[in-house]
């Protein structure tokens, strides 16, 4: 999901960067950036033939393992829009929006998504962050859920501009960049040391 993991990008991406960061300051070895399709994904750290993901587990294996903080700075997710001449993208109540809400696929069954569809909102699934984009700039969509960085890249990628979206200003989620580490394995509990 770039610009944080993607093979296109300098180091596979700016949470590797900041993770290698880490390990370069205390003299350790490098992560090697491997990419997967999200159901492929679930299915090997299920198996628990891995070291470290950025890719989540499934919620009942969560316990099973080890989620470090990389960063104090939290990452900012909310609804972008088109953007309204000389409006703040605001609202007291998540009621006073109407319309269509673009959800990724994986995230589109959780409480927020419950939180949106009772304030009256449709919420759409799609797979990819970048569709979602070209949905609100084909007006097929009114808002799409994303983190910050995340969706000026795909909205990009979509063939919109900076000044073409609004982020909202309300923050509906605020997440620190973090790595799920399996403490099963050995290069696994190294890192758990590493990062502690």
């Amino acid at each position: 999901y770039a610009p944080f993991t993607s093979p296109d990008l300098p180091e596979g991406g700016s949470v590797f960067q900041i993770l290698n960061g880490i390990l370069r300051s205390k003299g350790a070895f490098s992560s090697v950036a491997r990419f997967y399709p999200p159901a492929r994904a679930d299915a090997i750290i299920s198996g628990g033939d891995w070291d470290a993901s950025f890719y989540p587990p499934q919620h009942d294996l969560r316990s099973r393992y080890r989620n470090i903080e990389l960063d104090t700075e939290p990452l900012r997710i909310s609804l972008f829009r088109i953007r309204q001449d000389n409006e703040v993208f605001s609202w007291q109540n998540l009621s006073d929006l109407q319309g269509r809400v673009v959800f990724g696929r994986r995230l589109s069954e959780g409480p927020l998504r419950k939180r949106l569809t009772a304030a009256g909102l449709e919420v759409i699934s799609t797979d990819s962050l970048e569709h979602g984009f070209r949905l609100l700039r084909y007006q097929r969509a009114e808002y799409v859920f994303a983190e910050y960085s995340a969706g000026l890249a795909a909205a990009r990628k979509a063939g919109l501009s900076r000044d073409q979206i609004q982020f909202a200003d309300n923050i509906l989620l605020a997440v620190p960049v973090n790595i799920w580490v399996n403490p099963e394995t050995v290069p696994g509990n190294y890192l758990i040391q590493l990062l502690k």
